[in-house]
Order: C-alpha cells, then structure tokens, then sequence
C-alpha cells in the first residue's frame, strides 16, 4: 500500500467542502494508522495454481500459510500483484496481512 504525498492529502482537504470536513479526513488518516496491520482476506486454496484464488493480493502483502496436513506453518510477501509467491496447496488456509498506510503529519 503507498502513502499518500503531502501534496495529495493537501488536495484532498482542499477538495472538500469545508475546513471541518478537511480536518476530518487527517484525522481518520491519523487514527487508522495506528493500527498497524489488518487482515483484509482469508483464503482456502481450491487450486495448485499461484493466481487463481489469489486475485485481491497486492505488492507488500505478507501471506501466514497454514498448511491443510501435517507440516509447518511459514510467513511469504507478496512481490508480484495478485499472485502468490509458491505453488498453492490445496485446501491449505493463506491468512493475508497488508500494513495500514503511515499517518499524515498534514493539519489544518
């Protein structure tokens, strides 16, 4: 996920009616950052293949693999937009962590 640029945010508050309504917005910004990470999908392999169930992937994201037999659980990022980095498993359950964007330093 990129940041947004002081620029962009400064359009943002600017296209918005009212200085209020601005400060709302960095305000949501601020506080949604300080989550950290969120887990935007579960997934359930329902193929071998690295795309097919992979499609809401993006660059960054760490893929938690939980194998559907016997094995050890691993940790993947993503390099490539909606494909996952290794073979898929079958029944296997792919548990997606994407990083909340950096707060705006951007006040009113």
């Amino acid at each position: 996920m990129a940041n947004l640029s002081v620029d962009t945010v400064n359009r943002l508050m600017i296209s918005l009616t009212s200085q209020q309504a601005g400060q709302e917005v960095v305000n949501a910004m601020n506080n949604a950052a300080s989550a950290g990470w969120y887990l935007p999908t579960l997934i359930i392999a329902t193929s071998t293949s690295t795309t097919t169930d992979f499609a809401d992937l993006v660059v960054g994201d760490i893929v938690g693999i939980l194998p559907a037999s016997a094995g050890n659980s691993h940790f993947v990022e993503v390099a490539t937009a909606a494909t996952l980095p290794e073979a898929a498993v079958i029944g296997s359950l792919y548990v997606v962590f994407r990083a909340v964007p950096a707060a705006t330093t951007q006040t009113l």
